[in-house]
């Protein structure tokens, strides 16, 4: 899978696609909550920039070594598309204070209003993943197994790691990593959209999307040919953090 180079880069495609999903989640989700245009825009435009500086921070930390030590050119490791959204949902959750006072609501009420949208950002964000070949799984012989074609991060990798031949007009199949993720994401919005309605205490939505989204991220990371070791400990801590949190709240807050 890769898009003919006469197009967009795939990421880019990607990027707009989960900003183009991600919005329309978040214009139907603040909508039915009598929110106007003005509150939608500047939600919007800084959970977009959060998201963005969010992830291209948690990169740079993941590979410091790289540029730090001059392999790689700091300037260059900005300037690539290489991205860890967990950094950006981090980042998203720790400006929503002042996104929240922005708008005029408190902070757990902004947060369980806007956060399934987070999911369909995700979503469309893998698909460009996808699209590149870019964090792809372990080679797999499940019948959904997908190969990527030459050019991308995957066909690439494995001729560099001696499992295929230069030449080849494939990789070897491995586990659709991408659409994993993606998959998680619709799910997610899905679920959250539905339990709003029936939310028992002020940050449930929030601390679910956090236990849903983290642990799941964690376990799907075992599957990545190319491991992030800092982003797979950091979310262990975020959904350990999401889960006791939780757990805690429902412990407080009585069955109604």
């Amino acid at each position: 899978m890769a898009l003919p180079e006469t197009v967009l880069p795939a990421f880019v495609v990607g990027w707009l696609l989960g900003a183009g999903l991600g919005g329309v989640g978040l214009v139907w989700l603040m909508g039915r909550a009598r929110f106007d245009a003005r509150q939608i825009a500047i939600v919007f435009g800084a959970l977009t920039m959060a998201v963005l500086v969010g992830s291209k921070l948690l990169y740079l930390a993941e590979s410091w070594r790289g540029w730090s030590s001059g392999a790689q050119p700091l300037g260059s490791a900005i300037l690539s598309p290489h991205m860890r959204i967990p950094g950006g949902i981090a980042l998203a959750v720790l400006v929503g204070p002042w996104i929240a006072r922005a708008i005029g609501v408190a902070f757990l009420t902004y947060a369980d209003m806007v956060t399934p949208a987070a999911g369909l950002l995700i979503a469309g964000i893998r698909v460009g993943c996808f699209l590149e070949g870019c964090c792809f799984g372990t080679r797999s012989a499940l019948p959904w197994a997908v190969r990527f074609a030459p050019g991308t991060d995957a066909h690439n990798w494995q001729v560099g790691a001696g499992m295929i031949h230069p030449g080849a007009g494939w990789s070897e199949p491995v586990h659709a990593l991408q659409i994993y993720f993606g998959l998680v994401g619709v799910v997610l919005f899905v679920v959250l959209a539905a339990r709003q309605r029936r939310v028992r205490f002020a940050g449930e939505i929030l601390l679910l999307f956090g236990v849903g989204y983290f642990w799941s991220t964690w376990l799907l990371e075992f599957l990545r040919a190319l491991p992030h070791p800092l982003t797979q400990s950091l979310t262990l801590v975020a959904a350990l953090a999401a889960s006791t949190a939780l757990l805690a709240a429902r412990r407080r807050t009585p069955l109604q």
